[in-house]
């Protein structure tokens, strides 16, 4: 599923729509409009004013004070009319009822150009709202660690203290951190140095924890996000960050900050993925003064 780094990178991508109106939103598939306070029609004839994005939402911004959140979940793309990555029969069937085509669960026309939201698993949503705050309020959504980091750190570690979920767990909850999934949380308790079952509120250093989870999601925007499987940008291309990974994924590989062997448990009904030597079991993080990698990171990050 798209975390923060890969919907921010999906966000820049479609910017070159905003100030173009929306002439019509066709739904192919009725269960991508989802919890919407009233229909597309509400949107037609209206100028898209900013498309940016909170934790793993992206949020289109009509004039009339009109948003447009769109979650992506496992599979979903926001693609230029046309694209390849859009399988033939989809694109030559644009609106059938089933099979392939249904694939394409909708279109935005816009005044000069289409764009077409493709989603092979069909989970993802659109959802049309008045209020945003109450929105995110309402699915207890936390700040987002990006564009409030101040607020968003405050409420971090207020979550962490007053729970005894595992680590893992708590930074895959979205009221506990906007935006980290299974990629980001992994590599950002290797990096801290904490053993993902270490209960969230014996975390010694949340700030230190909160310092790695922004390095992190930093560099993925940087790198376009990271593609496992499915995720690509809007203009389709695969993100660069996954070279850099050094837990996430690697079961019985070597750790590139140490060269143990990464370990794979299941945490939160999630594969995690961590290191032994790096992140002991018992260890509730690094002191202040340590590296939090190896000379490899140093080397990879050049």
């Amino acid at each position: 599923m798209p975390e923060l780094p890969e919907v921010e990178t999906v966000a820049r991508g479609l910017r070159p729509w905003v100030g173009q109106r929306l002439n019509s939103l066709d739904i192919f598939d009725a269960k991508v409009w989802f919890e919407s306070e009233g229909g597309p029609e509400r949107l037609f004839g209206l100028r898209l004013l900013e498309v940016a994005r909170r934790g793993k939402y992206l949020l289109l911004r009509f004039e009339n004070g009109l948003t447009l959140t769109q979650h992506l979940r496992m599979t979903g793309k926001m693609l230029e009319a046309g694209s390849e990555l859009v399988p033939l029969e989809a694109r030559e069937n644009l609106g059938a009822s089933r099979g392939k085509a249904l694939q394409v669960r909708c279109r935005f026309r816009f005044e000069n150009s289409e764009l077409w939201f493709f989603d092979t698993r069909r989970f993802g949503t659109l959802t049309l709202i008045e209020n945003e705050e109450a929105y995110f309020q309402k699915k207890g959504i936390a700040p987002d660690p990006i564009h409030e980091p101040d607020r968003a750190y405050a409420w971090f570690a207020e979550k962490l203290a007053g729970t005894a979920k595992p680590a893992k767990a708590a930074l895959l909850d979205q009221a506990v951190v906007a935006g980290v999934g299974n990629i980001y949380a992994d590599e950002a308790l290797h990096a801290a140095g904490i053993h993902p079952q270490t209960p969230a509120w014996k975390i010694r250093e949340p700030r230190l924890l909160w310092k790695q989870i922004l390095r992190l999601l930093a560099r993925s925007i940087r790198m376009g996000g990271t593609t496992i499987r499915d995720y690509v940008s809007a203009e389709g291309m695969e993100g660069r960050f996954a070279r850099l990974l050094l837990v996430y994924d690697r079961n019985g590989e070597g750790c590139k900050s140490c060269g143990s062997e990464v370990k794979r448990i299941v945490l939160a009904g999630r594969s995690t993925h961590f290191c032994p030597k790096c992140q002991p079991k018992g260890k509730s993080g690094r002191s202040r003064g340590a590296r939090h990698a190896g000379s490899s990171r140093r080397r990879m990050e050049r």
